[in-house]
């Protein structure tokens, strides 16, 4: 109850107090606020991102599924209908879905638009658990009944029909039929990232498979299904060969690791950075509250001495402790949503699943700032709790006894000082290594020139261009249009668009040599003019023609690497090649006969790291697209002018061609490289960088404080020190020796903790802060700051009047 009745004058003290030391409130709020509000984010994006990304039933049990060739490598597990009723059987299943997606024309206005559709097994909605918002969803008997019925993705909803409730039951028109819209699915709802789900009408062909998923029973371990899936597997591998690959291995992963994996290490370092700055935010306030206490203890003896107890006095600096950290706090969540703001937009695309949303995480923040709370009221109350009410009368009356009764103050103060700066130095080198990791994979040789080239996806409607003759006929009308449109200096036809977007790599024989065990090469499919488009210098030999491209002649360009692994010191143009994998394995890939026949290499090729920026470059081969066409295709354009003023005169040319034939995926090189070249490391580089700079800075403000409040408290030894004839530079060289010592404590130690992290760092953030060069460079850096945050209360030590300093004691 006395607290109750005390707590009107002690707010109003409180706010007396922190308006009297206004530099003091703002530093303790900011400090807090920004650790609260950097914890907050990052986490708040580790938990929905990485933690709980799916809105699924069970979702802590659905698995991907893959196989594994000898060589590592992977893909989906794709069934067969019949395949696919068998797998679902397994006794370690709680259920299975099957799915198909492409692209499909949106026909009937003026340019197509081009529509991802995900077509899925009919009970597909049961599985994922999952009802429509708007409408109903497909069953079986809607297959039966022709399977002209879709539901729509929320997104595409929204976007086309402006999501209005009246959509359910119009008509949607892709790839020239009427399909009737029945359903609307959740926000979150995003399986596939499709646009429009319809029903999957599997057949019995034994080579139309499709992509399948899983969902475990309770209490089934991955290693337990992989048992169970193996030998059913295999069987299934006897039947159709093709689609398996030799030797394969069975490997389930729950789907929301597998979501993870590319991006969980770094967001699990960058957690852990935001951590340090959290303690370091901590620590300063802690450093702030003690110099401040210690330099109150006068104020604490008067008032003890005119009655006021122990406990008065510390429920007083408590009030004063908690409103800081509630208002640090209160300022810590709108740094949360604004940073999380920032930090969403910053995120690469497709880093994380479209089913995840990302919104501050409430039990963080209260956690953080409870941290906050108890490191305010700790440091808060410390000075008046190691001194009972007698020890502080006589406080007041004794400087030399004042000045005992600091120094344990003042080793807590350094001790906490030297912390933050090994904190700080962690930051900063970790900083630095991610800094040069981007600048190391952004400065890598593309071996190609980016600039001015335009990449643009064609994906062929179901049904369309079904017979090898008019679909090579069509893809070859498109890039003849594209390349004598006016402004365009070359264009050409790939599989993949640029490096390093995506690599097929495909099991190699050479003929005259034994295959090795699990050899195989990366695969381009494009025409002979996708060296020129590019700049992908042709070092020996020569490309194919396009007389070549349309009768698919068994030629091949090898890249450099290729040459240098398969035949050093010799010539590699003339040698024999073979795909053996390059077959029609599905009913929608068309090949030219003798698609897997040996091909004679004609050229060799300069390098591009097709397989990621951070890794080196691999033995590719490149071969006509016509032996093996998909479809889609990539146009890669060159042009004269700025490549987007190119879009729409490509799109009247394929329209042209063909009114119902969408493009997609329009953009250009230089956006490819941003956001799937790099986009990583600039996320992390940036925000270790944001990190680090408030570290920094947090840190000289507490050494500043640490150094004034010293100096404050020992201006009666300097005064005696100066009448008797010190010089000002020694009593300068007196505080900044201090600093120093502290500094350097904290240097070390950091350093210390650089080494010790370095392999963890290396894992997840491109680069290596064992690098003497850039740690000297961070060295420099805090020592730098440290000396200016310590010169400044030198300097103001040495200018004192000592007659002054003596009469203020």
């Amino acid at each position: 109850m006395t607290i109750l009745r005390n707590l009107p004058l002690d707010l109003r003290y409180a706010a007396r107090q922190l308006r009297r030391a206004p530099v003091f409130a703002a530093v303790s709020i900011l400090s807090l606020a920004l650790g609260i509000g950097a914890t907050t984010t990052v986490f708040s994006v580790i938990y929905g991102a990485l933690i709980d990304p799916y809105p699924y039933r069970g979702t802590d049990r659905m698995v991907r599924v893959r196989v594994y060739d000898q060589s590592g490598g992977s893909n989906f597990l794709l069934l067969s209908a019949r395949q696919f009723a068998d797998f679902k059987n397994l006794d370690v299943l709680d259920g299975a879905v099957a799915m198909d997606n492409w692209d499909m024309a949106a026909t009937g206005d003026t340019l197509p638009e081009s529509v991802h559709t995900a077509h899925l097994s009919t009970d597909a909605f049961d599985y994922f658990g999952v009802p429509p918002i708007l409408g109903r969803e497909f069953s079986a008997a809607d297959v039966r009944a022709g399977g002209r019925v879709v539901v729509l993705g929320h997104p595409f909803w929204q976007r086309r029909y402006g999501a209005s409730r009246d959509a359910i039951g119009q008509v949607l028109q892709l790839d020239r039929q009427n399909y009737t819209i029945v359903g609307v699915v959740p926000p979150r709802f995003r399986w596939g990232n499709a646009d429009v789900y319809k029903p999957l009408e599997m057949t019995s062909d034994p080579n139309r498979i499709y992509i399948v998923d899983a969902r475990l029973k309770t209490g089934v371990s991955e290693r337990r299904a992989e048992e169970e899936m193996q030998p059913l597997l295999e069987q299934f591998a006897r039947e159709t060969p093709d689609h398996f690959p030799r030797g394969f291995r069975v490997h389930v992963a729950g789907l929301t690791s597998v979501a993870a994996m590319p991006f969980k290490g770094t967001l699990l370092v960058l957690f852990a950075a935001v951590a340090v700055l959290l303690a370091v935010g901590c620590a300063n306030v802690s450093i702030l509250f003690l110099a401040r206490g210690t330099a109150r203890l006068r104020e604490f003896a008067v008032r003890a001495a005119i009655g006021a107890s122990r406990g008065r006095l510390a429920g007083q600096l408590f009030t004063e402790s908690v409103l800081l950290a509630l208002t640090g706090g209160a300022l810590g969540v709108t740094f949360a949503l604004e940073g999380l703001k920032v930090v969403v937009n910053l995120l690469p695309a497709g880093t994380f699943p479209p089913e995840a949303i990302i919104r501050p995480n409430v039990p963080v923040l209260v956690f953080s700032t409870a941290i906050a709370l108890v490191t305010g009221v700790v440091f808060g109350i410390s000075p008046v709790l190691q001194f009972s009410a007698p020890r502080l009368n006589e406080l007041m009356q004794s400087a030399g006894q004042r000045t005992t009764a600091v120094s344990a103050s003042r080793r807590m103060r350094d001790s906490l000082v030297a912390s933050q700066v090994a904190l700080t130095i962690l930051l900063l080198a970790a900083a630095g290594s991610a800094a040069r990791g981007f600048l190391g994979v952004y400065q890598t040789k593309l071996g190609y020139d980016p600039h001015h080239v335009l990449t643009a996806g064609i994906s062929l409607p179901d049904g369309n261009y079904t017979t090898y003759e008019t679909r090579a006929a069509f893809y070859r009308r498109i890039q003849e249009r594209i390349a004598a449109l006016a402004g365009v200096q070359s264009a050409a036809l790939a599989l993949f668009p640029i490096p390093p977007v995506e690599d097929v790599r495909q099991s190699l024989e050479i003929m005259g040599r034994t295959p090795e065990k699990g050899q195989t090469v990366d695969v381009q499919e494009t025409t002979g003019e996708y060296f020129s488009t590019l700049h992908i210098p042709i070092l020996k030999g020569r490309t194919w023609s396009q007389t070549e491209t349309n009768r698919a002649a068994r030629v091949a360009v090898v890249n450099r690497e290729m040459a240098a692994h398969f035949w050093p010191g010799r010539d590699p143009i003339g040698q024999k090649v073979r795909l053996p994998g390059f077959t029609a394995f599905t009913s929608w890939i068309l090949a030219a006969k003798g698609s897997n026949d040996w091909l004679e290499v004609v050229g060799v090729a300069g390098g591009t790291p097709d397989r990621g920026l951070r890794e080196p470059v691999a033995p590719a081969v490149y071969v006509p697209y016509t032996l093996l066409m998909g479809d889609s295709l990539n146009l890669v354009i060159r042009t004269e002018t700025a490549p987007l003023a190119m879009v729409h005169a490509v799109r009247e040319q394929v329209h042209s061609i063909d009114p119902g034939q969408p493009v997609t995926n329009v953009r250009t090189a230089e956006d490819i490289l941003r956001s799937e070249g790099w986009a990583r490391e600039q996320f992390v580089a940036s925000l270790f960088l944001v990190f680090a700079a408030l570290a920094l800075t947090l840190a000289a403000i507490g050494l500043y404080s640490v150094v004034s409040y010293a100096t404050a408290l020992r201006s009666r030894e300097f005064g005696i020190r100066m009448a008797l004839g010190a010089q000002r530079g020694h009593v300068m060289e007196l505080v900044l020796t201090s600093a120093a010592r502290t500094v350097g404590g904290g240097v070390a130690v950091g350093l210390a903790l650089s080494a010790a992290s370095n392999s963890l760092l290396a894992r997840w953030v491109a680069g290596s802060v064992y690098d003497p060069l850039m740690l000297a460079a961070v060295v420099l850096t805090l020592m730098a700051v440290g000396a200016v945050a310590a010169f400044l209360p030198a300097r103001r030590a040495a200018s004192c009047d000592p007659l002054r300093a003596l009469r203020s004691e």
